[in-house]
């Protein structure tokens, strides 16, 4: 279901933006997921199987369905993933070591591919119960995806992440014991 949330809408440049990051939201989360494909990401179930992107869609040609685009200067753009039925965002009911391990080890996976998620809470943190587990990282809307070698700025970005999710974890596991379980204030971090 389609909803009015027109982030992947091409955007035009602001003379203000940090020229070391991509801003728009579309060309963030489509380089992602094609980097992510060609690693094997998809394929090993840690991102949801990507399927393509349509560009420039044209919203008079699909009315009713999208003519909250009609008025909008800038045509939108659409990036195909799976629906993933009974996918959870890790919190108190479902929260393993285990599975927090498994999160920390994909991010770290996707750091050596050179793709940084730049959003690592646990919103973008699911798992889907089951026997194995499917644990896995979603919204790369905000995610750099570089090729070059990276920058010393862009490395401490990388590092930055790491300790963030690693201090997460540390946290998470030390909480338990100390209050028998964790509170839902404790794991909503945004």
């Amino acid at each position: 279901m389609l909803s009015d949330n027109t982030q992947y809408r091409t955007r035009e440049k602001c003379d203000a933006e940090n020229p070391l990051i991509e801003h728009n939201l579309f060309i963030c989360e489509s380089r992602a997921y094609r980097r992510l494909k060609e690693k094997g990401f998809c394929d090993k179930g840690t991102v949801p199987q990507f399927f393509g992107t349509i560009e420039q869609i044209q919203p008079d040609l699909w009315k009713p369905h999208l003519d909250m685009f009609l008025e909008h200067e800038l045509l939108p753009n659409a990036i195909l993933i799976e629906y993933i039925p009974r996918m959870q965002m890790i919190d108190l009911p479902t929260f393993s070591t285990d599975r927090l391990n498994k999160l920390v080890g994909i991010l770290e996976e996707m750091h050596n591919t050179k793709i940084l998620h730049r959003d690592p809470y646990p919103r973008n943190m699911m798992i889907v119960p089951g026997n194995p587990d499917r644990v896995l990282w979603i919204d790369f809307d905000r995610a750099q995806t570089y090729s070059a070698p990276l920058t010393k700025r862009q490395r401490e970005w990388f590092h930055d992440e790491d300790q963030l999710m690693k201090e997460f974890a540390e946290g998470l596991v030390s909480d338990l014991p100390k209050h028998g379980g964790l509170s839902t204030n404790q794991i909503i971090l945004a």
